[in-house]
């Protein structure tokens, strides 16, 4: 069985190497979706990195393997299904396939690169209890290794090296990877920073550079890039004061502070090379402070995310959460701020959306995940929330790729501190541009932002449904209007009898008149029936025709699915669900029709793979694609879902809103109808 290093592990899920690349909005909304698997062929795989390569997130795996561990990645799409099959690097000596840590990604434009920490290189510099050195493998963007794995930096002849805690990010011309060694006794007091420039092609560019050697220890790095500069930021010693017995009965020194380093960005044919000295950026006025920042940078500015332990000595420690907005130049804005400090907050990451900051951390009380956005002024934007607090133990970071507003995060789950074992490797996508609408009588339409209402407008619609933060409302004579995001326009004049939408197209049942598609710019003609009702996903619109049953619209052509006439039907993905009355709930996955209830819903909703139902007396209930709960005996007048999150109108109870464990209220107020922009 694998055994990790948490240390090494602790360090490097810190820095998830993957990059935002998300249209900013007006407001922030997170709404969390289904976790989805990503590596589960074993029970001790674990992964703390990713990167976007415009079309696909490859994700590095370490694995168990024969002799030791397994370096491997997976590709994977944008909506979270594996594209082909796992590779596994070949490693430089694959007869001793030693212990080797999780990999760091990164991307150039053409390939990825994935570096680890392995525990062997040669004989004399082998040591059986830490990692000894940096390596590398390219992977192209068809998930196949390219060339032979190498190796990063140097080691120091007749003398142990350890090297862990790497981390890799593209300059837009070269890779610079750092990471944490140690020498001598592997002692974490004895810790410096090193980093190496290193070509797409794989050569290294100028030697090992020397970030950090102060006295004690530099530990735990992690890196952005400005587009001139590279920011290095780790937990440094040199300041230590604070001394007291340990778990073992013996004395160490803790407090820890914050220190940075400037890089300058490589060319063609030179590395980078320090700009200027080490700097300070937060000083520790706990026991002990910061350890494994997270950094990112948001187009003026950084932010670093880092845990301060609140409790002297190192065992019964209890961690609060806090961040340090710093400039272009090294200097820190402003004081301290404060993200939570109501839990036991342990292994935060930052990543910038183009809009907000988004941290995560890991909730050591019963190792759940969760998140806070935070403005680039540094004020928290909304409440923290969970991101995967299911039963059992799981770590996850998500200072991660987005695509189509959704922010990639990895969660490792099942692992167990006390045998240093792991689970399985699952991913999961927050959708920042989902949207919560709601009309109220005589108010008009309000958004809720996750934190805040705001009214979009005094009038109040007919009808109304969203796509992302694109709302559209039916004004009566006044025709159809387009909200997005900003301002409104007007579609039509025409008034329909109902609309849905899915990304960028609207489609509108016109009665008589038939379905008609709006795709940006103009209406087209899908049908000349009037269906009596309509559900969309993707570009597949589904109808139902009274007797004819119901009709897929697929983009060109029309097919009838089932000559039965359902009472109502709802769509998520390519999976469609109708109520068929007496005859229950049934589910069409693309080939044949599959029973999930004999009974007859009052309504439903789906999101994701979970389908929601009212049943009358018998409140609201949850299919998560093997069997039923309920989630409340009380009966909503209506529900509206998105990622995870569900929200219901309790009448003169107001809105309130289910995220995986519990009932919030948003709004006393009973809406007459609500949207999700899901």
């Amino acid at each position: 069985m694998k055994k990790i290093v948490k240390s090494t592990f602790f360090a490097s899920l810190l820095f998830l190497t993957i990059t935002f690349f998300l249209t900013a909005g007006t407001t922030y909304a997170l709404d969390v979706g289904s976790l989805f698997p990503i590596a589960t062929t074993t029970d001790d795989e674990v992964s703390i990195s990713a990167a976007f390569d415009g079309t696909n997130i490859l994700v590095g795996i370490q694995s168990p393997g024969t002799t030791g561990s397994t370096i491997s990645a997976q590709l994977i799409s944008q909506s979270g299904t594996l594209v082909g099959s796992r590779i596994t690097v070949q490693r430089t000596d694959a007869s001793r396939q030693a212990t080797g840590g999780a990999p760091s990604i990164a991307f150039d434009g053409t390939n990825y690169l994935a570096i680890w920490a392995d525990d062997h290189y040669s004989d004399e510099n082998y040591h059986p209890d830490g990692y000894d050195v940096q390596f590398g493998a390219f992977i192209n963007k068809s998930g196949e290794q390219v060339g032979s794995s190498f190796y990063l930096g140097a080691t120091l002849a007749n003398a142990y090296s350890y090297h862990n805690s790497g981390a890799v990010i593209f300059d837009g011309t070269n890779y610079f990877v750092v990471w944490e060694k140690r020498t001598l006794d592997q002692s974490a007091d004895n810790a410096d920073i090193y980093g190496q420039f290193i070509t797409p092609s794989g050569t290294l560019l100028g030697s090992t550079i020397a970030i950090s050697t102060a006295s004690h220890g530099q530990r735990d790095p992690a890196l952005a890039f400005d587009g001139t500069n590279i920011m290095v930021v780790w937990s440094d010693s040199r300041n230590q004061s604070a001394c007291g017995l340990n778990s073992e009965g013996t004395t160490s020194c803790y407090e820890s502070d914050i220190y940075g380093q400037l890089v300058t960005k490589s060319s063609a044919s030179t590395a980078g090379s320090l700009n200027g000295s080490n700097f300070l950026l937060n000083a520790g006025t706990l026991p002990r402070d910061s350890t494994a920042p997270s950094i990112a940078f948001d187009g003026t500015n950084y932010f670093i995310a880092f845990a301060e332990e609140t409790t002297f000595p190192y065992y019964g420690d209890v961690w609060h959460l806090f961040g340090q907005r710093v400039s272009s130049t090294g200097a820190a804005l402003g004081g301290t701020i404060s993200i939570n400090t109501d839990a036991n907050c342990f292994l935060p990451s930052v990543g910038f959306d183009g809009t907000n900051y988004l941290i995560s951390w890991n909730d050591r009380t019963n190792w759940d995940v969760y998140g806070q956005s935070i403005t680039t002024s540094g004020t928290l934007s909304g409440s923290a929330f969970a991101i995967d607090n299911d039963s059992g133990n799981q770590l996850g970071a998500c200072s991660g790729t987005a695509v189509n507003g959704k922010v990639f995060c990895l969660i490792d789950t099942g692992f167990d501190f006390s045998t240093d074992t792991w689970g399985d490797v699952y991913g999961v996508f927050l959708d920042t541009s989902a949207s919560f609408y709601s009309s109220f009588t005589g108010a008009g339409i309000w958004q809720w932002n996750g934190s805040t209402w705001s009214q979009l407008t005094p009038s109040n619609p007919t009808s109304m449904v969203a796509s992302g933060t694109t709302l559209y409302g039916t004004f009566g004579s006044n025709g159809i209007w387009e909200w997005n995001g900003s301002a409104w326009r007007q579609l039509t004049p025409s008034n329909p009898e109902a609309i849905v939408a899915s990304g960028t197209n609207l489609y509108g049942d016109f009665g008589e008149s038939g379905v008609w598609q709006w795709g940006g710019s103009s209406w087209s003609q899908l049908s000349p029936s009037n269906p009596t009702s309509m559900v969309a996903s993707g570009t597949t619109l589904y109808g139902t025709f009274g007797s004819n049953g119901i009709w897929q619209w697929n983009g060109s052509a029309w097919n009838q699915l089932t000559p039965s006439n359902p009472e109502a039907i709802v769509v998520s993905g390519s999976t469609l669900y109708g109520d068929f009355g007496n005859g229950g709930v049934w589910q069409w996955g693309g080939t044949i029709w599959s029973q999930l209830s004999p009974s007859n819903p009052t309504s439903m909703v789906a999101s994701g793979t979970t389908l929601y139902g009212t049943f009358g007396s018998n409140g609201i209930w949850q299919w998560n694609g093997s069997s039923w709960s309920q989630l409340t005996p009380s009966n909503p007048e209506a529900i509206v879902a998105s990622g995870s999150t569900l929200y219901g109108d309790f009448a003169e109870n107001g809105i309130w809103q289910w995220t995986e464990s519990t009932w919030n209220q948003i709004s006393t107020s009973n809406p007459v109808n609500m949207v999700t922009g899901n």
